[in-house]
């Protein structure tokens, strides 16, 4: 399909918002991408990861980035959330209006030099910002929680003079006279805890040296900041302004003073983890009861599967204990007397559930589902109540789970809205709502789990790396193993049942909360969430990548709920991170040795840290890492990322030493061409009576004498004709 405006054509093995430049050809391994076009528009497969296993910025010949610092106004907020966060367009049309307002540029790298951009008041000279360091943390191993993270820091150089602080303060002045915000005057005075958007696009040209100024080609990215820490030092020097900052529904949704549970939630009740959350959600909101400006909270669930989690049952088979049902509701006031409260009976399709003390609300959500079948359908055994094993059995009382059901995990990420200024609070508030999606694990360094789990659905990238030939992407590679690493497993008979690379120490307990069961009722659950909170692993990767903006995720749910892509953004190409694990593949090979036959260096292709099984090995190109974090470095122009990953560890495979493809190649090449190298007089010679004791080929002459072989060379007879070898004086001669 080519676009009548552009020239370009959609080739079907991207999103249809990055065109390709008409005639070129994709890289090699674009992917397998699976997509469906309606309406001459392409839609992204939601069941693999495969959109675009390349780097976009390699369709530039060259390219730099370019930064961009906007405040803008909260009326304008919304509607930059309702884009899916990739829209500045829809804020410029608030500026040509004047209706609520919109964006404003406060500073940008390389200078404000175009005419699309609205300054804001104060800032008429230009200010230059780089250094942008991003840290996502996109994996429960980085955050221990059921939650990401993520940061930022730049500095902005004023080069002459210290008006940053100043100019911000008439800009946040400015924008209130466009806000339609309740008590936006006050707010303005906090100029440095305004709404702002950082904003990222890669400018430069194609192969044929045209411009590129196609919006899908610059790959722009925009994320919602709040300031939370400015400093700056004047030394006689430009002055450097220091600045971190995290992104709105995180700033707010998941530290302490929005995203606690305040003095704990007691008495819970409910039969699903909906009706719970319900429960949770009357007892935040009645929080707010003392305060004129309230915030309301909310839960939703969001992704394929997402209804699993609310209708499952906060029951569990194992757990038949009646203290933790709550008794029959009674209807009206008549009803509480002596004789009701007598035959009152407890419901047994209900459960109580109480925190004692203020948590996080992820972290009460997290404990919350684990109590519930969405996670114990999924297990094939979990433990009742008891403190110690039976004395009779040894065991702890084992219920057996018979269900085909995947085990997952949960993601909860906040999504704000309607900000408004509160005077009391003298700070701003919004409306927050928890978004739980489902989570897959198909990589579980827990054994226990190895049949239940989701199958690899593959990389999100894939990169050809040592003696292939084709690295156009890692720059440096290092790898750790841990020995010291191992499982926690409460089954002392484990170790006998399974096997594989990480040893396990049996007849222990987790560390993760007990809440809702007592004594091992909860570890069977505990066990699968620790092995995906654990910070360490038995192998880990870091990698150095040139930039790749499909990996500048954001962390949060943006766009149409209704179209979630559990692989992608609402762009349909930027990685998610929020519906499962991230894996990329990078592919290693060997150099061996020349071979004395063809004169071509013989190569190693199978570069393996042990077996994968079958039905993993028939998907991955090379070897498998998850990535817990990635770095985005934006400095001097050039941009580069830094990859945190664990090296993939898969159960079920017979790990047993075997001939590797190196060993086969030596033996069949490399070892002929030694000997047909052999100056010394010493040459493969399988005559009995010139063979050693030891059966050695290598033959040492009684004689002294050097004996000539049939396959040596003109040049190397000549040679040994010529220098003689004396023994008389070595006890004893090998060759190498």
């Amino acid at each position: 399909m080519e676009d009548d405006n552009t020239g370009y054509t959609y080739t079907g093995y991207e999103s249809a918002f990055v065109p390709t430049p008409q005639g070129e050809a994709q890289p090699s391994d674009s992917g397998d991408a699976q997509t469906t076009t309606i309406n001459g528009k392409v839609t992204v497969s939601k069941t693999s990861p495969n959109v675009r296993r390349w780097n976009p910025l390699g369709e530039f010949s060259s390219y730099t980035y370019q930064i961009s610092l906007f405040m803008i106004t909260p009326d304008a907020y919304d509607l930059f959330i309702a884009s899916g966060r990739q829209q500045l367009n829809v804020l410029n049309n608030l500026n040509s209006s004047c209706s609520g307002g919109g964006a404003y540029l406060i500073a940008q790298s390389g200078g404000i030099n175009d005419t699309n951009s609205t300054r804001a008041d104060g800032f008429n000279f230009d200010y230059y910002i780089d250094n942008l360091r991003m840290t996502g943390a996109i994996n429960p191993q980085s955050t221990g929680a059921p939650a990401f993270d993520y940061e930022m820091e730049f500095t902005i150089t004023e080069a002459y003079g210290f008006s940053f602080i100043t100019n911000l303060k008439r800009a946040a002045d400015a924008i209130a006279k466009y806000s339609k915000i309740k008590n936006i005057e006050q707010a303005a005075n906090h100029f440095s805890r305004q709404f702002f958007i950082l904003g990222l696009r890669f400018l430069g040209y194609d192969k044929a040296g045209r411009l590129i100024e196609d919006t899908g080609q610059t790959h722009p990215r925009y994320y919602d900041i709040l300031i939370k820490e400015l400093k700056f030092k004047i030394d006689g020097r430009a002055v450097v302004y220091n600045i971190k900052a995290t992104p709105i529904p995180i700033a707010e949704g998941m530290f302490t003073k929005r995203g606690m549970i305040d003095k704990g939630a007691r008495n819970l009740t409910g039969g699903t983890v909906g009706e719970v959350l319900n429960a949770l959600k009357t007892k935040l909101n009645n929080d707010q009861a003392n305060y004129t400006d309230k915030i309301t909270y909310n839960f939703d669930y969001v992704g394929p599967g997402a209804e699993l989690i609310k209708n499952a049952s906060i029951i569990s088979p194992a757990d038949v204990q009646k203290a933790k049902w709550p008794m029959t509701k009674l209807q009206n006031q008549s009803q509480v007397n002596v004789k009701t409260a007598q035959n009152a009976t407890p419901v047994s399709t209900e459960k109580i559930v109480s925190f004692e003390r203020e948590l996080p609300i992820t972290q009460a959500i997290s404990q919350i589902v684990t109590q519930s079948t969405y996670l114990i359908d999924a297990l094939t055994t979990v433990y009742k109540p008891t403190n110690e094993p039976d004395k009779k059995t040894d065991d702890y009382g084992e219920v057996e789970i018979q269900s085909e059901a995947t085990v997952k995990w949960i993601n909860v990420n906040p999504f704000i809205k309607n900000p408004r200024w509160s005077v009391e609070r003298n700070d701003w508030i919004f409306d927050i709502t928890y978004n739980i999606t489902p989570y897959d694990t198909p990589m579980v360094i827990n054994p226990a789990y190895i049949d239940k789990t989701k199958s690899y659905y593959g990389p999100i990238k894939r990169y050809r790396y040592w003696y292939t030939g084709e690295n156009s992407e890692i720059i440096k590679y290092e790898q750790n193993f841990d020995n010291s690493f191992y499982n926690i497993v409460l089954d002392p008979n484990y170790t006998l049942q399974k096997s594989g690379p990480i040893p396990a120490a049996g007849d222990k307990r987790t560390s993760v909360a007990r809440t809702g069961e007592t004594g091992v009722g909860l570890e069977a659950q505990n066990s699968y969430v620790t092995s995906l909170y654990e910070p360490g692993a038995w192998a880990t990767a870091r990698l150095e990548i040139l930039g790749d903006p499909d990996l500048l995720s954001y962390p949060m749910v943006s766009g149409d709920v209704k179209n979630y892509n559990p692989f992608y953004g609402p762009d349909g190409i930027t990685m998610n991170p929020l519906s499962g694990q991230v894996f990329i593949e990078i592919d290693f090979k060997e150099a061996v040795d020349y071979n004395n036959s063809t004169g071509v260096m013989d190569i190693n292709e199978s570069i393996l840290f042990w077996k994968y099984p079958p039905d993993i090995a028939e998907k991955v190109k090379g070897v498998s890492y998850m990535i817990k974090k990635i770095v985005s470095n934006f400095r001097s122009g050039k941009f580069t990322q830094d990859l945190e990953c664990v090296v993939n560890t898969y159960w079920g495979a017979d790990n047993t030493s075997s001939t590797t493809e190196r060993e086969k190649a030596e033996g069949n090449n490399a070892e002929t061409a030694r000997f047909n190298r052999q100056p010394t007089g010493f040459v493969k010679d399988e005559t009995p009576q010139n063979k050693t004791p030891g059966g050695d080929p290598c033959v040492r002459n009684p004689d002294n004498k050097v004996s000539t072989p049939p396959s040596i060379d003109d040049d190397a007879m000549s040679y040994l004709t010529n220098n003689p070898v004396d023994y008389t004086n070595l006890s004893d001669i090998r060759g190498p």
